[in-house]
């Protein structure tokens, strides 16, 4: 597979998706190694710069890719058609989780933890953290993030309580 891959997620048996340096999404048909399309935004690469991840939905609907221009986009797992974009973290996404309640999760270099609408893209909760996550994930009953951040090379756990998310 020669995509200049950044990093991938595999979809099923027979596909896979991989993230590039210049912010494509690549889907590959697995037995074949054969690449099979471009995710795209309106002509567009699927990002502005590098993707630094990619998540599945835990029903394994959605894919969700974020990027070092800041954002998020939720793309539909079957059509590869774009369902939503993250729009509001003003640094790169470090990092990504989907719930089970349609919840996204985001970390970025601007030291905030965001909570999104999977389906409308909507910006639910703001957490300022005061650090960079670098890992991120949201308790099974949904109401815990927990993350990894670092702060000039020093490591911390961090467990987020969610209260309330706005409708």
């Amino acid at each position: 597979l020669d995509s200049d891959a950044k990093c991938s997620i595999v979809l099923n048996n027979d596909q896979m998706v991989t993230g590039t340096k210049s912010g494509q999404l690549v889907l590959w048909d697995i037995p074949t190694c054969q690449r099979l399309h471009t995710l795209n935004d309106n002509g567009q690469n699927a990002h502005r710069d590098r993707i630094t991840d990619l998540k599945l939905s835990p029903d394994r609907s959605c894919l969700v890719s974020t990027s070092a221009d800041g954002t998020g986009k939720v793309w539909d797992a079957n059509s590869k058609e774009l369902i939503s974009k993250l729009i509001g973290h003003k640094r790169e996404i470090t990092c990504s989780c989907v719930s089970t309640n349609q919840l996204v999760a985001t970390g970025s270099k601007d030291q905030n933890v965001c909570l999104w609408r999977l389906q409308t893209g909507q910006l639910a909760s703001t957490m300022p953290i005061g650090m960079t996550p670098i890992d991120i994930h949201m308790a099974a009953h949904n109401r815990t993030i927990v993350a990894i951040g670092d702060r000039d090379g020093e490591r911390q756990l961090l467990m987020l309580r969610v209260v309330s998310v706005q409708r």
